[in-house]
């Protein structure tokens, strides 16, 4: 959580929500490096 103060507060643009859902909830990537990152950890299980 720490991470989206910091990158709120540099005001990055994101939908901050819906990837931290990703984090905290297991949803579905929302963006093409979260899509990228599950596919990367898909092969290392």
């Amino acid at each position: 959580m720490l991470t989206l103060a910091v990158l709120g507060q540099l005001r990055v643009k994101g939908n901050w929500h819906r990837i931290a859902r990703e984090w905290l909830y297991g949803d579905e990537p929302v963006t093409e490096l979260g899509r990228q990152e599950a596919e990367y950890l898909a092969t290392r299980r």
